[in-house]
């Protein structure tokens, strides 16, 4: 059975990589692909996305990854100079169990809690991708030390801290949330044209309305 190719943007060495990947690829399998590009051995790379190094038994396809998304690879300088690699929480994965490590995990795209905004753009309530980088220098090539539990963690300043694996060795350690629309993840300056609704949730258990009985996807 065919697998769906999706375009990822890797950024490495100061440089980003468009790859067409396929979504059965492991996370391993990706950083194979990435030594035609580096020449970097695969045990030399860490793989990060939204604050999280991804272990590389993890399918892209249990990522959620959209065409477009970008992705980092950090060269490993230093082998005391990083953090364990953590499973993303509930609240910041996309997943009820966050980002699946098995192979055979199966995710029920129906049970998947997501974030909601306004984006002004659309001018529509939107899908949001929550997002992090360095406080300092902006670089989304940024580490957290613990995922967020709550909205309060996102929505709270120097609340969550992490490390910086920029290029440019900076050394902030104040991670910074944000959100983009789905219909525009490389867009620039788009988390400034966003406004994140925390009262909106997927209904995951299918719980319906108490006044009409009517079942919705999105709840307040």
């Amino acid at each position: 059975m065919s697998t769906r190719t999706i375009q990822l943007f890797v950024q490495i060495e100061n440089k980003t990589v468009q790859i067409s990947a396929e979504e059965s690829w492991s996370i391993l399998q990706l950083k194979q692909h990435l030594y035609l590009y580096s020449n970097t051995p695969t045990e030399d790379l860490r793989v990060i996305f939204a604050g999280t190094e991804l272990a590389n038994s993890v399918l892209l396809k249990n990522c959620h990854f959209a065409c477009g998304t970008t992705v980092h690879a950090i060269v490993v300088k230093s082998k005391g100079n990083s953090f364990a690699p953590v499973v993303p929480t509930n609240f910041i994965g996309p997943t009820p169990q966050g980002i699946a490590t098995n192979h055979n995990d199966q995710i029920d795209e129906t049970k998947r809690s997501r974030f909601y905004l306004f984006c002004k753009n659309c001018n529509a309530v939107k899908i949001g991708k929550l997002r992090v980088r360095c406080k300092k220098c902006k670089d989304e090539a940024f580490e957290l030390s613990k995922g967020p539990d709550s909205w309060i963690d996102i929505l709270t300043v120097n609340r969550i801290t992490g490390l910086c694996n920029s290029q440019n060795d900076c050394d902030g350690n104040i991670a910074e949330f944000y959100f983009k629309c789905e219909n525009h993840e490389r867009s620039l300056n788009d988390s400034e044209n966003v406004i994140a609704l925390p009262l909106l949730r997927t209904n995951t258990q299918s719980v319906p309305c108490l006044a009409c009985t009517d079942i919705r996807y999105v709840v307040v």
